[in-house]
């Protein structure tokens, strides 16, 4: 696992999506991007639960990737991985948590009044909001063996809020159009893959591989010549500016992760057996 991919949560909630989502949304449906409210919903033992956020901000996510960090530590024989995301989202969660539903309080307070807010909310319900609002991943719809004329594009799935049916809603086919990356393009992200320090001195120190989030996201910006999915007031987004300025900035370090993606998996039948 590279670095960006590492503190890229994009394919690990692919299995929330045959419980938690409607797979009947239709792909004519936009995405609204300026929902003042974000909502995460799932059951758990039978009761439903809704978490209600503001809208995430680019500064949000900007501080969720802060807070991301792939470590391999040497050990003897050999070296240890850990990538920690969960503390991040609960970070996120704490700064995006408006209200909740579906959770009662001993004395009938909401318990957004209660002085131990949000921490009283279960921690793997938070975890599981934050996944819920964060699941992003690669659309089934793409085909990646059909070349674009001019440019190129990522088409991405994405759960937004919540459905009629009181399940997350899942938006198939977004696509995003993208100017042909240069060179420079892509040195600059290969670099920010790369780019690691050792904690400790070399011998017996810890490796840390930081976010390239921000790079993500600049290249994003200089590279976006159009999207379809998106809206903003209820019409498609129009012109470059507006895909920068409304685009949620999650969504476009996924996708700018998978356009510049260096690995991918080759089916076994390509193999030849032993």
């Amino acid at each position: 696992m590279d670095a960006l991919h590492a503190v890229l949560p994009q394919e690990q909630f692919a299995s929330d999506r045959s419980t938690s989502a409607e797979k009947s949304a239709e792909k004519a449906d936009l995405l609204p991007l300026d929902s003042p409210t974000r909502v995460a919903v799932f059951s758990h033992k039978g009761k439903s639960h809704r978490h209600i956020f503001r809208r995430f901000t680019a500064a949000d996510w900007e501080n969720f990737f802060a807070h991301v960090v792939a470590e391999f530590k040497r050990e003897k024989g050999g070296y240890t991985q850990v990538v920690d995301m969960e503390n991040a989202m609960l970070v996120t969660y704490g700064r995006a948590i408006q209200r909740v539903e579906g959770y009662r309080t001993r004395d009938g307070r909401e318990p957004d009044k209660l002085p131990s807010w949000p921490e009283c909310i279960p921690q793997q319900h938070r975890l599981d909001a934050m996944r819920l609002a964060m699941n992003v991943t690669h659309s089934e719809e793409s085909d990646e063996t059909m070349l674009e004329m001019e440019g190129e594009s990522v088409t991405i799935d994405a759960m937004w809020n919540e459905g009629e049916t009181g399940k997350m809603k899942l938006y198939r086919g977004l696509v995003h159009h993208f100017a042909s990356p240069t060179a420079e393009h892509r040195r600059r992200v290969l670099r920010a893959k790369n780019r690691a320090f050792v904690a400790g001195g070399s011998r017996n120190g810890t490796t840390v591989i930081p976010s390239g989030h921000g790079v993500l996201v600049k290249m994003y910006d200089e590279l976006i010549q159009r999207v379809e999915g998106y809206s903003v007031s209820g019409r498609e987004l129009n012109g470059r500016d507006e895909i920068a300025r409304e685009m949620d900035a999650f969504h476009k370090s996924a996708v700018v992760a998978r356009l510049f993606q260096t690995s991918t998996g080759i089916d076994e039948e390509n193999a030849e057996a032993e």
